[in-house]
């Protein structure tokens, strides 16, 4: 019986994506609209398969260490973007990531850790989630009249790095994308979850 809870608590704390309050179910309305945010404002920098964080904010880190990426974020913040909302849209019962319309939830992604992956770790992989970017921090669900109606917390979530057959060399930049995809992929899977 002990062996069992153990396993039980295991099981539990290994969960990449757990609802802390709320639900996700409203977003499975498809006559709603939906916006998105991604905040690293506040994302530190870590190396989140070791357990190992730092107390060094991400965008000062890539100002100091790589500067051409700072340069081109606002680039790289759009196609993450872009990904996320592709993926979620794809599905038949959301509500619609729509920026252009008044929407009814916010889909706020915060980043508390960042954990960059690798490019060598995604090429030499046959695992598509090798050298993947590992994040921690909140995705939260808030209604138009600011209500918050869902909060998930992120466990060192790993996105993809790869796609099957991707021709593209998995730079940061398509890690960083891919993982918003994952995300998408992931949070309607959950959602479902609760539906069902």
């Amino acid at each position: 019986m002990t062996a069992l809870v153990v396993l039980m608590t295991l099981s539990a704390s290994a969960q990449a994506l757990v609802v802390k309050s709320g639900s996700l179910k409203p977003l499975l309305q498809k006559d709603k609209t939906a916006a998105l945010t991604i905040d690293f404002s506040k994302a530190k920098m870590a190396e989140l398969s070791k357990k190992e964080l730092t107390d060094k904010l991400m965008m000062d880190y890539l100002k100091e260490k790589d500067p051409t990426t700072y340069n081109i974020w606002d680039k790289h913040v759009e196609e993450c973007h872009d990904f996320f909302e592709e993926r979620w849209n794809d599905e038949k019962a959301t509500a619609k990531i729509d920026d252009d319309k008044k929407a009814d939830y916010t889909i706020n992604v915060k980043f508390d850790y960042i954990d960059f992956g690798s490019t060598g770790a995604a090429l030499w992989s046959w695992n598509r989630k090798s050298g993947g970017v590992i994040m921690r921090g909140n995705v939260e669900v808030v209604a138009a009249d600011g209500t918050n109606v869902c909060t998930v917390e992120v466990n060192d979530f790993r996105g993809n790095a790869t796609r099957g057959f991707d021709m593209k060399v998995p730079s940061f930049g398509r890690r960083m994308a891919l993982f918003h995809k994952s995300l998408a992929k992931e949070l309607f899977d959950l959602a479902k979850k609760e539906k069902n």
